[in-house]
């Protein structure tokens, strides 16, 4: 029977918390006055469920099940319960991928709490200013790091009298418990037990590293890299116990060092993170993530069928939608360098949504100009008119190339019965022909461009 419980586990995680929190709240709604007794048993039935889900990573379970289940308690929830239920709702959501649902959560969540300034709704108040941070974008994240920031320094500000206080509060609450026979928590016992070594021990190690990981993520940004490194470094002698958080920061480092161009140091450490990865039975968050960046410092590198097997492993292992842009990226330009245009047009295809940001970024001359041939080849002519009129001025391109260039514009003009950019980009080719500083050959070649295109050009007009 046990190893049947364990085969439904599996397959329904937290159905035997759901069960519980079920019966307990049956209890509860029989009777006219709730007994407290009864409101325990629910409450520690539903976070016993709520962790399940977690462990088991059942998003949608949470969000559909658990968190409405939540509400039918809420009017014996304390505001620091509510908001802990609130703010873990919105994790959830972030994780996702629904940001602006899961900032209104984490929003409602930091009401919640406003003005209480006891130990837990303070390092609640940190995690929802990290979480914040670190799902909404560089944009607000040095905002939120500065408001963890003082969430800190209040803990620590926290003198040994008022944590004194509070533990013999603790103490007699426990007290209390045992005498009315109520079960005495775990995390109770545990914070009686906390030393008075240091202030900052009351901050959660988890926290802390967060707060400095989030830290090196802004510094990089602000191409301050060794100051990233860093930070980076702190959040790592922190967080060294944690596998999920070792993936993330080393991860980090990894695309500090492809930020500085030492594509060698961010092999190293991605290949060594790779191996981690896959030996662990863990799923890591942003496993993705070190794929792409190790398949990006490969393609750098020049060692493009590396990079090939990286970044297919990438996409056949994870497919995370939160990467899956950048992956497309490397993987064409990893294909066009290979001379696979056929995968290259795949990947073209399944980017349809989204070309023009897939354009920006290839800094490569002939990868944008392959672009522009696939674009005109789909009947994509805005895009590949674009991309062609920015290649127009690309001196690093052949005259073979600057050639190809003009002509495809023009057939792009004549396709869409574009006459006066036609004839513009006719008189630009005659300019051209002028220029003593080119060769005469080549000037031949582009007065004979030019007077083709007249011809067409007359042809329109008729």
């Amino acid at each position: 029977m046990t190893e049947v419980a364990a085969i439904f586990e599996k397959h329904q995680p937290g159905r035997h918390q759901k069960r519980s929190f079920e019966s307990a709240l049956k209890a509860l709604q029989i009777k006219k006055e709730p007994d407290p007794l009864d409101i325990r048993t629910a409450l520690q039935a539903l976070r016993a469920w709520d962790q399940a889900l977690f462990v088991a990573e059942d998003y949608s379970a949470l969000v559909d099940e658990l968190y409405p289940a939540a509400k039918i308690l809420e009017p014996y929830l304390t505001s620091l319960e509510l908001a802990g239920i609130l703010y873990r709702h919105g994790r959830v959501l972030a994780r996702t991928g629904h940001i602006t649902d899961a900032a209104n959560f984490f929003s409602d969540a930091e009401a919640l709490v406003e003005g209480r300034h006891d130990l837990d709704t303070l390092k609640l108040r940190a995690s929802i200013y990290l979480d914040s941070a670190y799902f909404s974008g560089l944009g607000v994240m040095k905002d939120y790091l500065d408001k963890t920031l003082k969430v800190f320094q209040e803990i620590e500000a926290r003198n040994p009298d008022q944590l004194m206080k509070q533990i013999a509060a603790l103490k007699s609450r426990l007290s209390e418990s045992r005498a009315s026979s109520l079960e005495v928590e775990a995390s109770d016992i545990e914070a009686v037990d906390v030393s008075l070594i240091h202030i900052s021990d009351f901050i959660d190690p988890i926290l802390r590293g967060r707060f400095w990981y989030l830290k090196a993520i802004l510094a990089r940004k602000d191409k301050n890299y060794e100051q990233a490194h860093e930070f980076a470094k702190k959040a790592q002698a922190i967080l060294h116990g944690d596998y999920q958080w070792t993936v993330n920061i080393q991860a980090l480092i990894g695309y500090i060092y492809i930020d500085q161009k030492d594509f060698d140091k961010a092999i190293e450490m991605l290949n060594q993170l790779r191996r981690t990865i896959e030996a662990s039975e863990t799923i890591a968050h942003n496993g993705m993530a070190v794929y792409v960046n190790l398949g990006e410092a490969l393609y750098r590198s020049d060692r493009f069928e590396e990079a090939q097997e990286v970044l297919e492993v990438g996409l056949y292992e994870y497919g995370d939608q939160r990467y899956m842009a950048e992956l497309y990226k490397y993987l064409f330009l990893v294909y066009l360098k290979m001379n696979n245009f056929e995968k290259a047009q795949n990947i073209f295809n399944k980017r349809k949504g989204d070309k023009g940001d897939l354009f920006v970024e290839l800094q490569d001359p002939i990868a944008q100009l392959t672009f522009a041939r696939m674009s005109q080849v789909n009947r994509e002519y805005t895009m590949a008119e674009q991309v062609f009129y920015s290649l127009k001025d690309n001196d690093s391109l052949d005259l073979q190339h600057r050639l190809e260039v003009y002509d495809s514009l023009a057939a792009i003009y004549i396709q869409l019965k574009k006459t006066a950019e036609l004839k513009a980009e006719i008189e630009e080719l005659k300019n051209i022909c002028q220029d003593t500083s080119i060769p005469k050959k080549e000037r031949l070649l582009f007065f004979e461009l030019a007077q083709s295109l007249e011809k067409k050009c007359f042809e329109m007009e008729d």
